[in-house]
């Protein structure tokens, strides 16, 4: 009996949490009170708080990240603030010295490539690309792009693994990343 319950909470669980993940539909658009964004056909997403996390076979084999933050929250991690009148650059060290703080998922070794300006949205911002391993030696590949405005501080980013998924699908996040306005 006691062998039932358990199997029977487990599945609760594993069921509860596929149905967090729902099938992106046919020129579907995503808008928050920060920004305004196409989502890639044929891809799956879910909203954690104040992320969207998009993935097309599994978020461990591709993700898109969009995070829109309040100021205050802006980097979690470092426990920092933004504000409406940082600069690109500004942002773009906090962002990194953010990632690199994460623990767990291997980006303590973060090694950045680019750092530079970039528009976003139709606001100044910055763009990164970087490399990090995990523990268990998966290579993988990210670039991002962040910028501020008077509400809050919004990431748009893309990581996968660096062998074969980061260039199948990185046609699709930069059709998001055109796609983004910031509102």
């Amino acid at each position: 009996m006691r062998g039932s319950i358990t199997i029977f909470v487990l599945s609760l669980l594993l069921v509860g949490c596929a149905g967090q993940w729902v099938k992106v539909s046919d020129d579907e658009t995503y808008t928050t009170s920060l920004y305004r964004i196409s989502l890639p056909h044929g891809w799956v997403k879910r909203v954690e708080g104040d992320t969207l996390v998009l993935s097309k076979d599994g978020p461990d084999l591709q993700k898109i990240v969009v995070r829109a933050a309040g100021h205050k929250d802006a980097f979690r991690h470092i426990e920092k603030e933004s504000a409406p009148d940082m600069l690109p650059s500004e942002l773009s060290a906090m962002f990194i010295a953010d990632l690199k703080k994460e623990s767990g998922t291997g980006l303590p070794s973060l090694v950045v490539e680019v750092d530079e300006p970039a528009d976003m949205g139709g606001r100044d911002g910055f763009h990164i690309v970087a490399g990090y391993s995990t523990d268990e030696g998966v290579h993988y590949r990210l670039t991002a792009y962040g910028a501020v405005s008077e509400k809050g501080f919004l990431t748009l980013s893309y990581t996968a693994p660096a062998i074969y998924y980061f260039d199948k699908d990185r046609g699709s996040f930069a059709q998001t990343y055109a796609s983004l306005s910031l509102l």
